[in-house]
């Protein structure tokens, strides 16, 4: 990527204006249209190919591609599906999940299922 060596101090304030939380999705929006480009050129994936192993049209891929889409979660994993690829990584923490409750006379209790698949109580 390249270097910004001079930015027009007029420029400069008004982005200064902007707000941290916008530039920082802003950012992360050109960061995965970015590893979507990658992706496509190494599979050697036309926008077309993509938008037929999405079942999207075209033109919303382009749109992929811009920097400026709002991606969902479900979008970011259908694009995940499609190329069998991560985009975006989260750090995964270790966390129980709710299999099913039932109650007792004394009180409720809760089966949890952990992630690697063992019970809990």
């Amino acid at each position: 990527m390249a270097t910004i060596r001079y930015i027009d101090p007029d420029l400069k304030k008004a982005l200064d204006k902007v707000n941290p939380a916008i530039r920082k999705e802003t950012g992360y929006s050109f960061d995965i249209a970015k590893r979507i480009s990658d992706l496509l050129k190494a599979k050697h994936w036309s926008q077309a190919d993509l938008a037929r192993a999405t079942g999207k049209k075209t033109p919303m891929v382009s749109r992929w591609l811009s920097g400026t889409h709002n991606f969902t979660i479900q979008t970011i994993a259908e694009i995940e599906t499609a190329f069998g690829q991560s985009i975006i990584t989260v750090n995964k923490t270790k966390r129980n999940h709710i299999a099913s409750s039932y109650r007792t006379k004394a009180a409720s209790r809760f089966v949890y299922l952990n992630d690697d698949g063992g019970k809990t109580q």
